[in-house]
């Protein structure tokens, strides 16, 4: 930053230097207090403008503090741990997950994948989409209530995600299936 960037930061206002920064395609660091391109923040979805606060030279000398410090080397190596441990890690994770959301147990999942014969409540097929990550086939998901909480069933990847787009609106859903009929 030249001296009259630096002059013109501290003559004005916040209000004044977030108008200047959005015309100039530029933003303040918050940690070293200078005005710099937006290409120098690393990006973020949780921001409003989508970029780091912190710009990339700041960024990378807090993380370098960060994992040098006792906490930071002890969870990498609990997250390597479990990494090894792959299997039973992504089952309890699983269980945590079932319990936390839906208020069941993996036990009581798999016995109403064992009631629905493994397939989906509504279609009455298996499940056919993959894991982006894993690239295995997705498990059902758990269809509940969002009002009351009550899970109401397995279902496949398309009919949840289809009475999810009709926002469990039941009203909706036999507006839409009458729609079909009349064509």
């Amino acid at each position: 930053m030249n001296k009259k960037e630096k002059k013109v930061q501290k003559a004005l206002g916040p209000l004044e230097i977030a108008v200047l920064e959005r015309q100039k395609n530029m933003k303040i660091c918050i940690k070293c207090k200078k005005l710099k391109a937006l290409t120098e923040f690393y990006l973020i979805r949780s921001n409003k403008d989508k970029l780091q606060n912190y710009c990339k030279d700041c960024s990378n000398l807090i993380h370098k503090i960060h994992n040098a410090t006792p906490e930071a080397k002890k969870k990498r190596s609990i997250l390597n741990k479990k990494l090894k441990n792959n299997s039973m890690y992504k089952a309890k994770e699983k269980a945590s997950h079932y319990k936390r959301k839906y208020k069941m147990d993996l036990e009581q999942y798999n016995q109403m994948l064992k009631e629905q014969n493994g397939v989906c409540k509504i279609c009455g097929k298996p499940e056919i989409h993959l894991n982006n990550w894993t690239g295995k086939v997705r498990p059902l998901s758990v269809d509940h209530c969002h009002a009351t909480g009550k899970v109401r069933g397995l279902l496949c990847h398309t009919c949840n995600l289809g009475l999810g787009n009709f926002k469990d609106n039941s009203e909706l859903l036999r507006k839409g299936a009458k729609y079909l009929e009349e064509l």
